[in-house]
């Protein structure tokens, strides 16, 4: 095996890292069961107030992120990501049941790249979005 084989199979291994930012423990397991089958790593934080710490251990490509969150809103949470040129170019999926209406173009304002509705969003549509925002 050549080394630039081995280098390409090396990197071709390394899994997309994606934080689920969410306080229903129901829907975390279920997001997170459903990207790791699909060969991501995730990692699930259920309190606002910890997102930014540990979206700074974690570094993740992407996060997906609710609005309605304990001790600290997702609004609050996309201002300090866009703050920290350390997230530059991590990818944002607001993923909530907040009316679309009234906040998506709001939350794209405050850097996020793509808002989904839970209640109208099946978790393969979830995946293939987050494919095309990693690709």
């Amino acid at each position: 095996m050549s080394i630039n084989s081995t280098v390409s199979n090396l990197v071709n291994s390394v899994k997309t890292k994606i934080m689920i930012v969410e306080d229903d423990t129901l829907i975390i397991d279920m997001v997170a069961r459903k990207l790791t089958e699909a060969g991501f790593e995730t990692k699930p934080v259920i309190d606002g107030e910890q997102a930014i710490a540990a979206a700074t251990l974690f570094s993740p490509s992407v996060i997906i992120l609710d609005l309605m969150l304990p001790n600290k809103s997702g609004e609050d949470i996309l201002k300090e990501l866009a703050a920290q040129s350390i997230f530059a170019n991590t990818k944002i999926i607001v993923f909530t049941n907040k009316n679309r209406e009234e906040n998506e173009s709001h939350v794209k304002d405050l850097g996020a790249d793509m808002y989904l509705v839970k209640a109208s969003t099946d978790l393969d549509t979830l995946v293939s979005h987050i494919n095309n925002l990693t690709e």
